[in-house]
């Protein structure tokens, strides 16, 4: 055994400091994991609702296309049954025009008008990435 010049108080000190450390860096671990798991599952939901919209969207305009329905019957029909979608409890979903004109919008007042100044709550614009995923994507222009 080697003799040490620590007291048996001072090697418990440091013993359970490195333990608290050890918890406090294991819980700090979870915590992040922990958040960025749901907070993917929310991005997934909200991921999993714009595609049924765009679905929505795409079985239209395939009716239109097949000459099932009139281009304004199909937008009239869309819009009743895009705004009736919620998730999360009131959350809910719009679509714009290519052109940021609201096209369906729980608020009446932005249906028809330019949205491109719109902000959110903290300031920033509306939706600065549509523009860039259309863009980035090149997705097949739904005329709907």
């Amino acid at each position: 055994m080697t003799n040490s010049s620590l007291s048996i108080r001072a090697k418990l000190l440091m013993l359970v400091a490195t333990a608290s450390l050890a918890c406090m860096a294991i819980a700090g671990a979870g915590l992040y994991l922990s958040y960025n798991r749901m907070y993917q599952d929310r991005v997934d939901a909200l991921r999993f609702m714009v595609e049924a919209g765009h679905s929505m969207a795409a079985r239209f305009e395939s009716d239109v296309v097949a000459g099932r329905l009139s281009r304004d019957e199909a937008q009239a029909r869309f819009k009743d049954a895009f705004l009736a979608i919620r998730y999360s409890g009131e959350e809910y979903l719009f679509a714009h025009t290519y052109d940021n004109v609201g096209f369906a919008h729980v608020n009446k007042a932005l249906m028809g008008k330019d949205v491109s100044g719109i902000k959110d709550a903290a300031g920033r614009a509306g939706h600065p990435g549509a523009d860039r995923h259309r863009q980035d994507q090149g997705r097949r222009d739904l005329r709907l």
